[in-house]
Protein backbone atom coordinates (compact mmCIF):
# COMPACT_ATOMS: atom_id res chain seq x y z
CA UNK A 1 0.00 0.00 0.00
CA UNK A 2 1.32 3.67 -1.01
CA UNK A 3 1.28 6.41 1.70
CA UNK A 4 2.10 9.76 0.95
CA UNK A 5 4.01 11.66 3.14
CA UNK A 6 0.64 13.25 4.65
CA UNK A 7 -0.91 9.66 5.22
CA UNK A 8 1.96 9.16 8.06
CA UNK A 9 2.06 11.24 11.26
CA UNK A 10 4.96 12.62 13.81
CA UNK A 11 5.16 12.63 17.01
CA UNK A 12 1.30 12.42 18.53
CA UNK A 13 -0.07 13.04 15.29
CA UNK A 14 -1.40 16.30 16.75
CA UNK A 15 0.11 18.18 13.55
CA UNK A 16 -1.63 14.95 10.88
CA UNK A 17 -3.55 17.10 8.48
CA UNK A 18 -4.39 13.81 6.12
CA UNK A 19 -7.70 12.66 4.41
CA UNK A 20 -7.65 9.27 6.06
CA UNK A 21 -11.43 8.64 7.65
CA UNK A 22 -10.71 4.88 8.76
CA UNK A 23 -10.06 3.16 12.00
CA UNK A 24 -7.41 1.04 12.50
CA UNK A 25 -10.30 -2.01 12.22
CA UNK A 26 -11.65 -0.56 9.38
CA UNK A 27 -14.79 1.45 10.88
CA UNK A 28 -15.57 4.95 9.16
CA UNK A 29 -15.17 8.01 11.38
CA UNK A 30 -17.99 10.42 11.99
CA UNK A 31 -17.92 13.99 10.86
CA UNK A 32 -16.65 16.47 13.87
CA UNK A 33 -19.04 18.74 13.26
CA UNK A 34 -21.18 15.69 15.32
CA UNK A 35 -19.39 15.02 17.87
CA UNK A 36 -20.00 14.86 21.36
CA UNK A 37 -17.72 17.02 22.63
CA UNK A 38 -17.77 20.17 21.35
CA UNK A 39 -14.55 21.68 23.09
CA UNK A 40 -12.35 18.49 21.29
CA UNK A 41 -14.32 19.36 17.84
CA UNK A 42 -13.40 22.89 18.48
CA UNK A 43 -9.71 22.35 18.36
CA UNK A 44 -9.79 21.14 15.13
CA UNK A 45 -8.52 24.00 13.20
CA UNK A 46 -8.96 26.24 10.97
CA UNK A 47 -11.21 23.28 9.01
CA UNK A 48 -14.78 22.64 8.03
CA UNK A 49 -16.21 20.64 11.23
CA UNK A 50 -18.33 19.02 8.75
CA UNK A 51 -15.42 16.99 7.75
CA UNK A 52 -14.51 13.27 9.09
CA UNK A 53 -11.02 12.97 8.48
CA UNK A 54 -8.71 11.77 11.77
CA UNK A 55 -7.28 14.14 13.62
CA UNK A 56 -5.61 14.48 17.50
CA UNK A 57 -7.02 17.70 18.47
CA UNK A 58 -4.40 19.07 20.96
CA UNK A 59 -2.58 16.09 21.15
CA UNK A 60 -5.08 14.31 23.69
CA UNK A 61 -4.67 11.07 22.52
CA UNK A 62 -1.27 9.06 21.36
CA UNK A 63 -1.83 8.94 17.99
CA UNK A 64 -4.76 10.27 15.34
CA UNK A 65 -7.96 9.35 16.37
CA UNK A 66 -11.53 9.70 15.31
CA UNK A 67 -15.35 9.08 16.73
CA UNK A 68 -17.32 6.37 15.05
CA UNK A 69 -20.37 6.50 16.86
CA UNK A 70 -21.19 10.13 18.28
CA UNK A 71 -24.28 9.42 19.90
CA UNK A 72 -22.36 6.46 22.33
CA UNK A 73 -18.48 8.75 22.09
CA UNK A 74 -17.07 5.75 20.41
CA UNK A 75 -13.95 6.60 18.95
CA UNK A 76 -11.23 4.65 17.75
CA UNK A 77 -7.51 5.48 16.58
CA UNK A 78 -7.01 5.26 13.02
CA UNK A 79 -5.15 3.38 10.71
CA UNK A 80 -2.13 5.94 9.67
CA UNK A 81 1.31 5.02 10.45
CA UNK A 82 3.62 6.67 12.35
CA UNK A 83 6.59 8.81 9.60
CA UNK A 84 9.57 6.83 8.72
CA UNK A 85 12.66 8.73 9.62
CA UNK A 86 13.39 11.23 6.92
CA UNK A 87 9.87 11.58 6.13
CA UNK A 88 9.43 13.34 8.79
CA UNK A 89 11.09 16.49 7.24
CA UNK A 90 9.15 16.07 4.23
CA UNK A 91 5.94 16.04 5.86
CA UNK A 92 6.45 19.04 8.24
CA UNK A 93 7.95 21.11 5.47
CA UNK A 94 4.77 19.90 3.41
CA UNK A 95 2.27 20.62 6.03
CA UNK A 96 3.96 24.28 7.05
CA UNK A 97 3.24 25.59 2.76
Amino acid sequence: MFHSVLDCYISAGEAYIGRQAVTSTGKACAPWGNAPNTTVAANVSGESDNHNFCRNPGGIKDRPWCYTNVSSADWEFCRIEKCKEGEREKNQRQNAN
